[in-house]
């Protein structure tokens, strides 16, 4: 639900900011003078908030290594881990519990919550050293893993994870699409708002329909390497 709103906040913000801002223009006038204002504060204005959220990402993603770095308690980990808002804080927690203990549970979240491939070198090493067992198919494993994710900076291998994903974006799209068209017909005879929330859901559906897609590509991808990786 957390991405669900985040990434709507996103989609409002790219769509409602450079709205406003070409409205509050064009009431000072229509000139080429005045549109190239426009878009040079529609720039600005989106650059701002995109820096502002990185930077704010950035703060919390080091607060949580800084609340990890001294503590051992495992059990205090992971209440922490539960609440932390983005996989990567609970991939560092989960690292972090990896280091101090292994076990298979630990290890089955870490692939859960990894999304980046610094995360899967930890686990293809962790599972190395402790399962002696599998030694060679986990290392055949960690070697498909290198061969198909080398130069990616973003790894998604849970499939029931990126599958759950993938049709909890396939269900937000379902409903944004059904409110779009039902606005479209009631619109015909509402007043002009009503046609511009019209608009609004259109585009918000686009946005989605992009999402939606690269959520259901990488649930293939995930479900067409989980036998080998």
């Amino acid at each position: 639900m957390r991405s669900v709103v985040k990434f709507l906040l996103f989609t409002f913000v790219i769509i409602f900011v450079p709205t406003v801002i070409m409205f509050i223009i064009s009431l000072f006038g229509s000139s080429g003078g005045y549109l190239i204002l426009g878009q040079i504060l529609v720039i600005l204005s989106l650059m701002g908030f995109f820096i502002f959220f990185l930077k704010k990402e950035k703060s919390y993603e080091k607060k949580t290594l800084d609340d990890i770095e001294y503590e051992n308690d495992i059990e205090k980990l992971r209440e922490l881990r539960d609440s932390k808002l983005t996989y990567r804080s609970k991939a560092e927690i989960t690292r972090k519990i990896l280091s101090l203990e292994y076990s298979k549970e630990e290890m089955a979240l870490l692939k859960k919550y990894a999304t980046s491939k610094e995360f899967m070198d930890f686990y293809y090493a962790r599972l190395i050293k402790e399962d002696r067992e599998n030694r060679e198919e986990n290392k055949t494993r960690r070697d498909n893993f290198n061969k198909r994710f080398e130069r990616r900076r973003n790894v998604y291998l849970d499939f029931k994870e990126v599958l759950l994903t993938a049709l909890k974006w396939s269900a937000v799209f379902a409903v944004f699409a059904s409110l779009a068209i039902s606005r479209v017909h009631y619109s015909l005879f509402d007043p002009y708002w009503a046609y511009a929330i019209s608009i609004l859901l259109f585009m918000i559906c686009a946005f989605l329909t992009v999402n939606t897609i690269i959520w259901i590509i990488r649930a293939m991808k995930a479900f067409w390497a989980k036998d080998y990786i």
